[in-house]
């Protein structure tokens, strides 16, 4: 995994760069991605085309890598003009941007997606371990902070894991009489 914080209050367009630093530290790239939808779009005022660009540029980089990650909403309360250069530019869209249109719409797409949903609570936890507010300063000790309590979390559940683990086989083994 990669832990990188910042100092912004948003995570968006952050996800390209995050894949990098778990290729580099681990060695190989992941081989899905789930993101939500502002990880894959830049703060920028069209950010469907921005999202785009990152699908295009992470199936180049990353082949190996699926994307897992809603496209942003779509107004409905449009014109038929608009319908009609929408989908015109879904027509023309690259390869990488289609596979991962349909992708998302496909039911496997959508349960891959939920799985997110267990990352949320890694993040409730942390952050009601008071990671809100730092008492260090600088962004390598702040990193440092945020690394050990990614550590501890993952001990904490190792040794819940090893306790279920451990109660079922005792459940399992017949009694002795």
């Amino acid at each position: 995994m990669a832990i990188d914080p910042t100092d912004r209050r948003k995570d968006s367009g952050l996800a390209p760069g995050l894949i990098a630093k778990i290729a580099e530290r681990c060695g190989r790239v992941p081989q899905r991605l789930l993101a939500d939808t502002t990880a894959m779009s830049r703060e920028d005022a069209d950010t469907t085309a921005m999202s785009r660009e990152d699908i295009v540029k992470l199936a180049e980089r990353y082949p190996d890598l699926t994307v897992y990650s809603p496209p942003p909403p779509e107004r409905t309360d449009v014109t038929v003009e608009t319908l009609r250069k929408r989908l015109w530019i879904r027509r023309h869209e690259p390869p990488a941007v289609q596979a991962w249109r349909a992708r998302m719409a496909s039911a496997e797409g959508q349960e891959t997606y939920r799985r997110r949903k267990l990352t949320e609570r890694a993040h409730g936890i942390i952050k009601n371990r008071g990671m809100s507010r730092f008492l260090v300063h600088t962004r390598e000790k702040v990193r440092a902070v945020c690394v050990l309590q990614a550590l501890a979390l993952n001990l904490c559940w190792a040794n819940t894991l090893r306790r279920r683990i451990a109660a079922a086989a005792a459940m399992a083994m017949p009694a002795i009489a």
